[in-house]
């Protein structure tokens, strides 16, 4: 199935169009959030996320500057506990 760029999709809909998990989704899911430019993509109490942010995503995950920019935030997470 082909989505529009302001599509909304469930963590099913994700699932099912990466080919990938569902614990996998609530995981991206959760490092979306902790990443302020991705986190205005997820709506409806974390229920939805848009498809264009989710692309971008996806395709940050994998670099260098991703994984040090969630080290550093959840460096920062475990300092304030």
């Amino acid at each position: 199935m082909e989505y529009q760029p302001n599509d909304f999709l469930t963590t099913d809909e994700i699932a099912k169009y990466y080919g990938i998990s569902k614990p996998t989704v609530y995981n991206r899911k959760s490092d979306m959030k902790l990443i302020s430019r991705f986190q205005p993509a997820i709506k409806f109490g974390g229920r939805r996320i848009r498809f264009k942010e989710l692309e971008e995503f996806f395709a940050y995950f994998g670099t260098p500057e991703c994984r040090n920019e969630l080290n550093r935030i959840k460096a920062l997470n475990r300092s304030k506990k």
